[in-house]
């Protein structure tokens, strides 16, 4: 086959072998990425069909008042992706621009439409679990800071209180732990690989925030929105410290997990719509959000108008975004890890960033 494979194709490729298949996914750089989506969407298609699918003979009288809810919700956070057939093609750089949508392209997709049908409950919940942002890729957006600092402080949190009540009460401050071993049990992720041993480790627990909508005269919530919630699954985060333990750090290698936001009481796409209307977002910055096509996978990483320069790269075969050069001055390297983001910065070269990101 010359052309490329549409998700239903890739589907049934994954339980029944394709030579055909086989031999374009070596040669083309965005259906590997499609194959992927579509292996994680059907690992997930079975755990969820598999709480709806029990006996009769393990039924009991409470199994109506069963919260599906709760268990696809669930199932979403523990699930991990199937795994795809073996892909031989290598990743060129740009490749990964062109991956294919997720989930509405799936063949999966029309799996959990009949669950919604079968069972009454799944409806919302369902409905739940599929509007949510999940982080699986990096995009800039440049930022005037001057302008922005004039009309808000970054800092100040007073703009989203006054929305409505944030409750930040699930968030930790980093710490610093004994080693690698205590930092992922704060943590919940795998710590960074070391070539050499970090002057300190610290450490960040995951937490949550919660931004309940209050429409009320004067913050410019409408009705529709009232009540509606915004939540944030802030990921746990670890950081291996070269440098002293009161100053400005050598080097820094740090880890950190996915980055997870999902919507309570109003769909997500209607409370990023009200949000990228607001005033304290400048105009420029809320138009190169509003352009993010795939906005449920994707997180803005700003960078200052006039800042240093950066491109995209690849890094250890993963997606990435470098800033900086090899003055000595300054480097960072962003890669996007299929569970998270890595991330090496510090008073470096940007080669010497881009080796220490390769290994760890």
């Amino acid at each position: 086959m010359t052309d490329c494979a549409d998700s239903t194709v890739l589907r049934g490729h994954l339980d029944h072998p394709d030579a055909a298949v086989d031999a374009h996914l070596d040669g083309c750089e965005s259906c590997p990425g499609l194959l992927r989506s579509v292996a994680e969407d059907a690992g997930f298609a079975r755990r969820a069909l598999a709480l709806l699918d029990r006996p009769d003979s393990e039924r009991t009288a409470t199994d109506a008042d069963v919260d599906v809810e709760a268990a696809l919700a669930a199932v979403l956070a523990t699930a991990t992706p199937a795994p795809a057939v073996p892909i031989t093609a290598s990743r060129r750089r740009g490749g990964w621009s062109t991956v294919g949508r997720r989930l509405a392209l799936s063949g999966a997709a029309a799996v959990l439409a009949l669950v919604v049908v079968v069972t009454p409950a799944g409806r919302s919940a369902v409905a739940s679990v599929l509007d949510v942002f999940r982080s699986e890729r990096l995009q800039v957006v440049t930022v005037d800071l001057a302008a922005w600092a004039a009309s808000v402080d970054p800092q100040d949190v007073g703009p989203l209180a006054a929305l409505g009540d944030l409750d930040m009460d699930g968030l930790s401050e980093p710490a610093e732990v004994a080693d690698a071993a205590e930092a992922e049990e704060v943590a919940g992720i795998a710590a960074p690989r070391l070539d050499q041993a970090p002057d300190h480790f610290v450490a960040l627990a995951p937490g949550t925030v919660r931004l309940v909508l209050d429409a009320r005269d004067g913050n410019g919530v409408p009705a529709e929105l009232d009540e509606a919630a915004l939540v944030v699954d802030v990921p746990g985060a670890i950081g291996a410290i070269y440098g002293p333990t009161d100053g400005v750090p050598e080097l820094v290698v740090g880890r950190s997990g996915p980055l997870v936001v999902r919507s309570e009481g109003a769909s997500l796409e209607a409370i990023r719509s009200f949000i990228l209307d607001r005033e304290e977002l400048p105009p420029d910055l809320r138009a190169q959000l509003a352009d993010i096509d795939d906005w449920r996978r994707t997180v803005p990483v700003p960078v200052p108008l006039d800042g240093p320069g950066w491109d995209e790269v690849e890094v250890a075969g993963r997606p990435a975004i470098a800033f900086g050069d090899d003055s000595g001055l300054g480097a960072l390297v962003l890669r996007r890890d299929p569970d998270g983001v890595t991330v090496v910065g510090g008073r470096i070269g940007i080669e010497r960033a881009l080796d220490l990101a390769e290994r760890a």
